[in-house]
């Protein structure tokens, strides 16, 4: 085997070493930090009352931080600091109490990640940040409007930013409970949202005034109900134990797909590894499936099942001798039956998974075909299940459409003419046209790779 495609792949892995994990809250992080070199130099100039602002922020915090659980979200009190600072003194005062409440929010909690923590952090200037800059650009739509208007364009951007954004982010990278708990309770968390930035503008203009004894009043009250319901609250407790539990096995169950996930992919690697003809061979052959079974209305786990065995199937070559799957020349017949063990060999290696009898189903049949001539077992039509009709086509147009020993590489729409060819007979005819729609010419080297790990309810 040639070393050149070894390197490449080598590399290629290695390219993929900084994951979404690390360069997520890397950006995130970079993008806080510029927003604070841009507001530490225009801080307000009343240091007393600025400092006021701090401190009732991380009085509020500790004593009444963010709770994200499963059953809802409970935005922290803090927020109304925040608003107020924006409402007082403007954007720089707004993103530097922002950077103090993020910063509080991700020490808090212990239980946070380092990229959790970053992302919570980062979260707490970008929030205020992107919402001034939306609250900013107010008079380019809107001539003269209020300062009432311009507050509740920067809650309403900030609510996306802090809770949906960053929902987003800690749902992918750590905690599929986190956006779970959102999806569940959107509603419940835009009013809370509302409520705390309808009593910030309030707090703002209050301390404008120069009534700056209203910010004990506020901060006070909210502190003792939030502690007095955590030291009361034994049903809370309970409740709040078995939201946590819960939270707790759903995020573990997503962790464990997604190192599934990652074991998947370095097999598909091992196996493309093994011909440096087949270089790439089951990465385009799970895209263009994936696009094929987003055409054809597949979704959700039913689509992840199909990407994931659209990688693996080939997966039974590893076990067939390299001396009979590399032969440069024609096969003999019974060397034509050896390599079509590896469907069979295939199926029987992922069933061994847990729940991967699906994926298996599809490995097995991926060289069946309508009229009955295929292989292992001979099926034909409906007993064929779609997803393997699927990598049937979607296999049959990578190797024409990639250059072998004998052959040169067809362009797609030759490789398309003669999958049409076999239509009805070898082929389902929904899944050529499909084929036709997501693989034209453009698009037919790289094709966009749908990740949908929902879990099972």
């Amino acid at each position: 085997m040639s070393v050149q495609p070894i390197r490449a792949n080598i590399a290629q892995d290695y390219s993929h070493a900084f994951r979404p994990g690390q360069i997520i809250p890397a950006l995130l992080l970079a993008c806080a930090a510029g927003g604070l070199v841009w507001a530490l130099p225009l801080a307000p100039h009343n240091a007393i009352g600025f400092a006021a602002l701090i401190a009732t922020t991380i009085a509020l915090d500790v004593l009444a931080a963010d709770a994200v659980r499963a059953g809802r979200r409970v935005i922290g009190p803090a927020l109304i600091i925040t608003v107020a600072a924006f409402v007082l003194y403007g954007a720089p005062a707004a993103i530097l109490v922002g950077a103090v409440r993020g910063i509080t929010r991700a020490l808090v909690p212990a239980s946070l990640t380092r990229v959790e923590g970053a992302c919570v952090a980062s979260m707490g200037v970008i929030g205020p940040m992107l919402a001034s800059a939306s609250a900013a650009a107010l008079p380019l739509m809107v001539a003269h409007p209020s300062p009432w208007l311009s507050i509740a364009v920067y809650v309403c951007c900030a609510f996306i930013i802090e809770v949906g954004a960053e929902s987003l982010v800690l749902g992918r990278l750590s905690r599929p409970s986190i956006l779970r708990a959102l999806e569940r309770n959107i509603g419940w968390s835009a009013v809370n949202y509302a409520l705390y930035g309808a009593l910030g503008a309030w707090l703002g203009t209050a301390l404008a005034a120069g009534r700056w004894a209203d910010l004990l009043f506020v901060g006070i009250p909210l502190a003792i109900v939030r502690q007095t319901t955590n030291m009361s609250g034994g049903e809370e407790r309970y409740v709040g134990t078995i939201e946590h539990e819960n939270s707790v096995l759903f995020d573990r169950i997503g962790q464990l797909d997604r190192m599934n996930g990652d074991l998947i992919e370095a097999l598909a690697m091992a196996i493309d590894a093994r011909d440096p003809h087949q270089t790439g061979h089951s990465g385009r052959v799970a895209q263009i499936s994936t696009a094929i079974g987003v055409a054809l209305g597949l979704a959700g786990e039913r689509l992840e099942n199909l990407r994931r065995a659209a990688l693996l199937h080939d997966v039974g070559t590893l076990a067939l001798s390299g001396h009979v799957t590399d032969k440069p020349g024609p096969l003999s017949p019974q060397e034509r039956r050896y390599v079509q063990m590896h469907s069979d060999l295939g199926a029987r290696f992922v069933a061994k998974w847990r729940d991967c009898r699906e994926m298996a189903q599809i490995i097995e049949q991926h060289h069946e075909r309508l009229d009955g001539s295929g292989y292992p077992r001979g099926l034909s039509g409906d007993a064929i299940v779609l997803e393997a009709r699927i990598v049937a086509v979607a296999e049959s147009y990578v190797a024409l459409t990639s250059p072998r020993q004998h052959r040169a590489a067809l362009s797609h729409a030759e490789a398309l003419d003669e999958i049409r060819g076999g239509a009805e007979t070898l082929y389902d005819q929904n899944v050529i046209e499909a084929l036709a729609q997501v693989a034209e010419t453009r698009t037919a080297d790289v094709l966009p790779i749908t990740h949908l790990r929902t879990p099972k309810p």
